[in-house]
């Protein structure tokens, strides 16, 4: 048909078969039923449109169930932008259930239109962190959402968003000259008040003096512990220090302990909300789940809000972490401070290397699947936070620099087991599938894939369980045993049925000294 001639197709037995097709199949046919109409001249006719009317109406529809509304949208992702974007717009607010809004992100991730960049950006400080998360994730997506999000920071419409090393790489390297000439001007220093230019000339200058590391670690013991954490001390309230000085430079570092409003990471906002009945809230979002937040009231303990409960919602473009550094800290120790971060960063990899842990930006690495990934902290088997999956998966063959070697006898920087949480209590199934080489295994051979209950995938794999696990529950496997030599490079979270969670992704060079290697079987 793309290499003939087609006239406007209108037999209306054909029609009605394609409208049919929209609404009783999986999201790939659905792409592969717009393109026959398109070829046939046939997307306006009403047997192909009246479906995305209808599913417009149901995903907005509050007398719908979850699962319906979420299910409408599956099919409006495909719809065209005039129909999805009015829906969309209502679909991020707030006070919307955040499956939906997720939902609505992943169908607004899939549209072509050069309208998705400004729509998404429109509420961007209404966003909680999880949807900024899924926010940023769409728009990395697209080069002309690119330059819609870099004109909204140009023209202070929004923030400049605390972009990890991934993100800040991909637009200061983009094969696109002008993005990055905008992205160089505005990531390369942090605005600074004038009047406070001398100070910051001061701490430049001693970074080019010695700098001692073990100075460095009590500076930051003293004060910066009480929101991160390194080496084990510390709270884990703040961004990891760690991912947020790879591939950025000294005086960046020094800017963002200076000017700390001047960018803020994703989930580390104050936001203020209002309820319907006029209360006001305000904080750090804590937790996040469906149907409700969770912020520290004025003592410090945890309040629940309903999302049906709140009329709005904005965060601040005020950082948490305190701005009189420069008052509390010399230039030397600030100088000692980054070169303990530099020495940390660099002491590369243990007997243990951490894959995933409590990282926000990890999700925003997987960038493939229908499914959506989120860090979240409303469920974690450790730390602050854990990585949920909504189905069927997200998946990375080349997760940024992932090279890890998997070998029989490891030694520095190969490994050979790796352990890991997971969760799902509403699911069929749970999977976690591993890239070798940037290469996924043949789906026809149990290789490299961990399954637990029921496996509707297709795919082979070796299972651990006949049940999904209900609790959080931890596997390790030996990698080498079970699947041989190869390197790492990438991994696909898959949720069969329902959401799953995954917390704690290790590689190991030993067995796991708690806990018992896990016996996985080949189907």
């Amino acid at each position: 048909m793309r290499r003939g001639r087609t006239r406007a197709f209108a037999d209306p037995d054909g029609l009605a078969a394609l409208g049919q097709l929209l609404v009783q199949t999986t999201p790939a046919t659905r792409r592969l039923v717009l393109q026959v109409a398109g070829l046939l001249q046939a997307t306006g006719a009403p047997a192909i449109i009246a479906p995305f009317h209808a599913a417009a109406r149901e995903a907005l529809d509050t007398e719908r169930t979850l699962e319906q509304r979420v299910d409408a949208l599956g099919l409006l992702a495909h719809a065209p932008f005039s129909l999805l974007a009015p829906a969309g717009r209502q679909l991020l607010a707030a006070n919307q259930p955040l499956d939906l809004q997720l939902a609505t992100f992943n169908a607004l991730t899939l549209a072509d239109d050069p309208g998705v960049g400004p729509l998404l950006l429109a509420g961007w400080n209404h966003y909680s962190p999880q949807a900024q998360a899924a926010a940023l994730d769409a728009l990395f997506r697209r080069q002309d959402r690119l330059r819609a999000l870099l004109t909204a920071i140009e023209q202070k419409s929004i923030p400049v968003p605390g972009f990890d090393a991934g993100r800040r790489n991909q637009l200061l390297t983009n094969p696109d000259a002008d993005i990055r000439r905008r992205a160089e001007a505005l990531l390369s220093h942090a605005p600074v008040d004038p009047d406070r230019q001398p100070l910051l000339d001061r701490y430049r200058q001693a970074l080019s003096g010695p700098r001692d590391p073990a100075r460095g670690r009590e500076v930051f013991r003293a004060n910066c512990s009480s929101c991160h954490q390194l080496e084990g001390v510390g709270i884990v309230r703040g961004p990891e220090l760690i991912a947020a000085t790879q591939g950025r430079a000294d005086e960046t570092l020094l800017l963002d302990i200076l000017e700390p409003s001047a960018q803020i990471t994703v989930g580390y906002r104050t936001y203020q909300i209002v309820t319907r009945d006029g209360a006001i809230f305000s904080g750090i979002l804590t937790g996040e789940s469906a149907t409700s937040v969770t912020l520290p009231d004025e003592d410090g303990f945890p309040q629940t809000l309903l999302r049906k409960d709140i009329a709005s919602m904005e965060a601040s473009d005020v950082s948490i972490m305190p701005a009189n550094f420069a008052d509390v800290l010399e230039p030397a120790a600030v100088a000692d401070l980054l070169a303990y971060l530099r020495a940390i960063a660099h002491a590369g990899p243990g007997p243990v290397l951490t894959l995933f842990d409590d990282d926000p930006g990890f999700a925003e690495l997987l960038t493939e699947g229908d499914g959506t990934a989120t860090v979240v902290t409303t469920e974690r088997y450790a730390g602050t936070a854990s990585l949920l999956i909504t189905p069927p998966q997200r998946f990375a063959a080349q997760l940024g620099t992932w090279n890890h070697p998997i070998v029989e006898h490891p030694d520095s920087g190969s490994y050979r087991y790796l352990r890991f949480a997971w969760k799902a209590p509403a699911a069929e199934g749970v999977m976690l599938e591993l890239a070798a080489s940037g290469e996924w295994p043949p789906a026809d051979q149990p290789l490299r894939r961990y399954v637990a209950g029921q496996n509707t995938t297709g795919w082979a794999a070796r299972s651990l369980a006949s049940q999904p696990p209900a609790d959080w529950t931890v596997v390790t496997v030996d990698l080498w045993r079970d699947f041989g030599a190869f390197t790492l490079t990438g991994l696909a979270p898959t949720a069969l049925g329902g959401s799953a969670y995954f917390d704690q992704l290790q590689l190991l060079q030993q067995p796991d000294p708690n806990g018992t290697v896990g016996a996985a079987t080949p189907p």
